[in-house]
């Protein structure tokens, strides 16, 4: 999924993220068919504390940058999507003038030819100004960071090569920092870690051990959690201060759950929208950065994961089921609990990784409904206008949708 969902971690990074693999085997079918693509891809578009780094951003270490000049026509913005077929995993952009012109998308979806992988680990990550982004790729063995720019067509990218494994990267909110995860092999078992690296590739550095990390809306401070078997470490919401030179100490907000995954600063900064664990039972909770007003949100549901705020930060977007046995769907809630909606209705087939549209009328998300194989959906944030972005005819998996700010 990416995040949300994508879109979770190994060591202390790789145990939670065995639980919501658990979680996703168990109810989620996504990602289960991938053996029936066939070869073409044009019918899927309807403190100072420092180490010493095992990254570097030495010449052999950051490939040359690779131009493509893409055909688009006028646009106001793209939704980005992977599209997967037998030979690899495509970046595509879908430009959205087909959905306010009510024409047939089919017609207007730009695939970059030289930016696909034997697989790709991550959905793309769009950088705030939407004119970048990073994915994780598996060009290796390892996972990597590539970074790219998207501007009036023309679509550039480099490489950075690494001796780990790298997950959850966010965009600094000037766009100029990459915060990521490295799962780093230690005396036989994986740690996690979160890095920074500019987005040029240069200068990574190590911040502290954590999982996913997410920034505050002004980038003074970075929100994160750590997997321990010491659930007086794991229950816990960590804080620290950033700036490019220092580091502060960290500090927390307790929650009394077991375990915390994805976190989330709100739009403005006042509030934390994040999953956790509280007795084998995941769910999506809010709370203020000052510690109070801690609500669960989804006590509705027996799973509930991968918040995502709306861009006005009056919503918060999720995936969900019904009842165990039941598929999963997108559902939109107000932060105050209230104003619960499924906005995907499909009780059939499993569906995923929401993403709004930067002026909060629609979401997009990918579903497997109709044929078992991922394809892209859009509707109105309601639940009302339901539309299909990509065609199956030729069984490609189109997936992790992310609507450019």
């Amino acid at each position: 999924m990416q995040i949300a969902a994508s879109s979770l971690w190994g060591g202390g990074l790789l145990y939670i993220n065995n639980l919501a693999e658990d979680f996703a085997m168990k109810y989620m079918r996504l990602f289960t068919v991938f053996f029936f693509f066939c070869v073409s891809c044009a019918s899927c578009i309807n403190t100072d504390d420092t180490v010493t780094p095992t990254i570097t951003s030495t010449p052999s270490n950051v490939n040359p940058t690779i131009t493509s000049t893409l055909s688009t026509t006028p646009h106001s913005d793209f939704i980005s999507f992977n599209a997967i077929k037998e030979s690899g995993t495509y970046i595509a952009f879908l430009p959205t003038d087909c959905l306010r012109n009510y024409q047939n998308c089919s017609l207007s979806a730009i695939y970059s030819p030289d930016i696909y992988q034997k697989e790709m680990a991550s959905p793309l990550v769009w950088e705030p100004s939407g004119q970048k982004f990073v994915i994780l790729t598996n060009l290796r063995e390892n996972q990597d960071l590539t970074i790219g720019t998207f501007t009036d067509g023309t679509l550039e990218r480099f490489t950075i090569e690494t001796s780990d494994r790298e997950d959850c990267p966010i965009w600094s909110p000037n766009g100029k920092i990459i915060l990521f995860t490295k799962e780093v092999y230690t005396n036989g078992e994986y740690q996690s870690e979160l890095w920074t690296i500019n987005g040029d590739g240069t200068n990574p550095r190590f911040l502290t051990k954590g999982n996913c990390g997410s920034w505050s809306p002004d980038g003074q401070q970075i929100i994160y959690s750590i997997y321990s078997s010491d659930q007086s470490i794991s229950q816990k919401i960590y804080v620290i201060n950033f700036s490019d030179t220092t580091l502060g100490e960290p500090s927390y907000i307790k929650t009394g759950l077991d375990y915390i995954g994805k976190i989330f600063y709100s739009p403005d900064g006042k509030n934390i929208a994040f999953e956790g664990v509280k007795e084998e039972k995941w769910s999506i909770y809010l709370i203020n950065t000052d510690g109070s007003g801690f609500l669960e949100l989804t006590p509705m549901f027996p799973d509930a994961i991968s918040p995502v705020w709306s861009p006005n930060g009056q919503k918060i977007a999720f995936t969900a089921h019904s009842s165990q046995l039941e598929p999963s769907e997108i559902y939109t809630i107000d932060t105050n609990g209230t104003n619960l909606i499924n906005i995907s209705n499909s009780p059939v087939w499993d569906d995923s990784y929401p993403s709004w549209a930067p002026d909060n009328s629609m979401i997009v998300f990918m579903s497997q409904r109709e044929t078992g194989f991922s394809n892209i959906y859009v509707v109105n944030s309601d639940g009302t206008g339901l539309k299909k972005l990509t065609e199956d005819d030729n069984k490609i998996e189109c997936m992790y949708p992310n609507w450019q700010p």
